[in-house]
């Protein structure tokens, strides 16, 4: 029989601990999409949305359980202001490169659309950039980080 100090000591070996997160936050996304396709049709663009409030509570309930240490990354002072300025300077950096693209002429708009066609893109990068950050910067790279230090995580 394992005991309880041996299990505890396995889920410190950071190598492990790494895998149970990504396979622990994987389970809590799999399950809000599948509550998300109970109500919404699967090509609606809440059923991708629903990955990022999964990714979250995963994370969270991850450091609480495993690491036991709370989670202030994830609820910091500021953090709406720091939303904010991160939403408008990438917007305006895409906005800039875009800009340089059309100038050299290699992009140009040739019509419009309404602007409901690009929910599902935008619900997707959401959903992409919120995910990868906690899958890989706020579990992966921090577990890695702490055992073998930031210049081999970087690396």
């Amino acid at each position: 029989m394992i005991s309880t100090g041996t299990l505890r000591t396995a889920f410190n070996f950071p190598p492990l601990q790494a895998l149970m997160a990504l396979f622990w936050i994987a389970i809590f996304m799999a399950a809000a999409e599948s509550l998300a396709r109970t109500a919404f049709p699967s090509s609606s663009p809440v059923v991708t949305l629903a990955l990022v409030p999964g990714a979250l509570i995963g994370y969270y309930t991850f450091v609480r359980v495993i690491e036991r240490r709370d989670a202030p990354e994830l609820l910091s002072p500021g953090l709406a202001k720091e939303l904010l300025a991160g939403l408008f300077f990438g917007a305006t950096l895409m906005s800039f490169v875009i800009g340089i693209l059309h100038v050299v002429g290699a992009y140009s708009a040739n019509g419009f659309n309404h602007p409901a066609v690009a929910i599902p893109a935008l619900v997707a990068a959401v959903m992409a950039g919120v995910t990868e950050e906690l899958l890989i910067r706020a579990a992966l790279f921090r577990i890695i980080e702490h055992w073998l230090g930031s210049w081999l995580a970087l690396g």
